[in-house]
């Protein structure tokens, strides 16, 4: 996979995230960049405070993709989603 991350997440693993989120209303236009705009800043915070950061964030990349591999978003949005139409009596 090419690594286009600047904070965190790449694109895919964003979109990922915005789809679990999925804001309504005006939110719902702004979420995706106002997401991708902290994790860039989080990420650029938290570089400035290790010591080793090339040696360091490898390992936290090879952590979140591997999550964000294991995360099946649209099945958890059914189940979400069969859960609330169960619940809507």
């Amino acid at each position: 996979m090419a690594d286009e991350r600047k904070g965190f997440l790449t694109p895919e693993e964003m979109e990922k995230l915005h789809k679990l989120l999925k804001l309504k209303g005006l939110l719902g236009l702004v979420d995706g960049p106002v997401l991708k705009i902290l994790d860039d800043v989080v990420l650029e915070k938290l570089k400035a405070k290790i010591p080793n950061p090339e040696k360091v964030l490898p390992t936290v990349y090879l952590i979140i993709d591997t999550l964000f591999e294991a995360l099946d978003v649209d099945a958890l949005i059914a189940e979400l989603e069969a859960n609330k139409e169960g619940n809507a009596v």
